[in-house]
């Protein structure tokens, strides 16, 4: 199973569904005005990725590597 099955397949009933949305999101190219839902699908995957891991920081520790010059 691709990293995008493996991660949206607890939102979806089917495998077939989850196949289905998949592809039809990677098959989408700049061209096409539906683009934006592969962008949306891959930020979706990497909000909630580091949102989930998140609460493995040590904010104390990492605090500098967050600061924003």
């Amino acid at each position: 199973m691709d990293k995008w099955e493996e991660f949206y397949s607890p939102y979806f009933e089917s495998v077939e569904e989850l196949k289905h949305f998949v592809s039809s999101c990677e098959n989408l190219t700049l061209e096409n005005n539906n683009h934006r839902a592969k962008i949306m699908m891959h930020q979706g995957q990497r909000l909630i990725s580091l949102a989930d891991n998140s609460e493995c920081m040590d904010i104390e520790r990492d605090r500098d590597l967050c600061t924003i010059s």
